[in-house]
């Protein structure tokens, strides 16, 4: 009975998302009818038949691998730190007004002025990397910080009853209880993330990335090229986006087993 209901919810969440495709397959079609015009908005089949072409060039999948990379070693020390600095901003109310100014000025930067900073201090190659940290760090801050100070006082407080706050506490208490804001930040970090990658891959020219392969075919105005790209980029996202809701079914397998 079990197993049905799941099946049937599942059936009926593919269903949703094709209708919804289909649904935005058909808005395009007005807009490009209505603009008339194949350059600035072309059709959708010619949109699905760059992506097909794009699929089967060998350096298609060299761009995404690349910015995969660093989008992948980005959101490891973006999450590490916001993790560590949201949860003792959480804890402690000094360290959060500490950090008050610092996160406020991150967020506040706009990013095309900040990367063009960024190129003239540092590496073209590095910087990149700094980009998505500025742009990650104070979002997984706020979101693990304000989870953090959101949880009942009464389950902390039992537990200081039998211990003073401790790495035990908080692996045993904190990060449990906010675990749903943790997968909701790397969720978020990973979409913004990979909009905020490429953004500074095509300003600094890195090569061999989808931000590197946008420029020529904006440059050449070849908008159909554009728009595949950016399905592939969609289609990228999705799939990273998977990755911590697969890791926390095979976690509760594995539990319950």
């Amino acid at each position: 009975m079990k197993d049905s209901i799941i099946k049937n919810n599942l059936l009926h969440k593919i269903l949703i998302y094709v209708l919804s495709i289909f649904v935005l397959y058909l808005a395009i079609i007005l807009l490009s009818n209505s603009y008339n015009n194949e350059v600035i908005l072309p059709h959708p089949n010619s949109m699905i038949k760059e992506f097909f072409n794009l699929l089967g060039d060998g350096d298609t999948y060299t761009y995404i691998g690349n910015t995969l990379k660093t989008l992948i070693i980005s959101i490891i020390f973006c999450f590490i730190i916001g993790l560590v600095l949201g949860v003792l901003a959480g804890i402690f109310k000094y360290i959060r007004y500490f950090l008050k100014p610092w996160i406020t000025i991150m967020r506040s930067l706009p990013l095309a002025s900040l990367i063009i900073l960024i190129m003239l201090l540092v590496e073209l190659d590095n910087t990149p990397y700094i980009v998505c940290g500025l742009v990650l760090i104070p979002i997984i801050y706020e979101g693990i910080c304000n989870a953090i100070m959101d949880i009942n006082k009464e389950y902390i407080d039992v537990y200081k009853l039998e211990s003073n706050l401790n790495f035990k506490v908080i692996f045993k208490v904190y990060l449990p209880l906010i675990l749903s804001s943790i997968r909701a930040s790397f969720i978020s970090a990973v979409g913004l993330g990979i909009k905020v990658l490429i953004m500074a891959e095509f300003i600094v020219g890195a090569t061999d990335t989808l931000g590197y392969a946008i420029n020529p075919v904006i440059e050449n105005v070849e908008y159909a090229k554009g728009y595949a790209y950016c399905i592939i980029i969609v289609i990228v996202v999705l799939l990273v986006e998977l990755l911590p809701k697969l890791a926390h079914k095979l976690y509760n397998y594995i539990k319950f087993r």
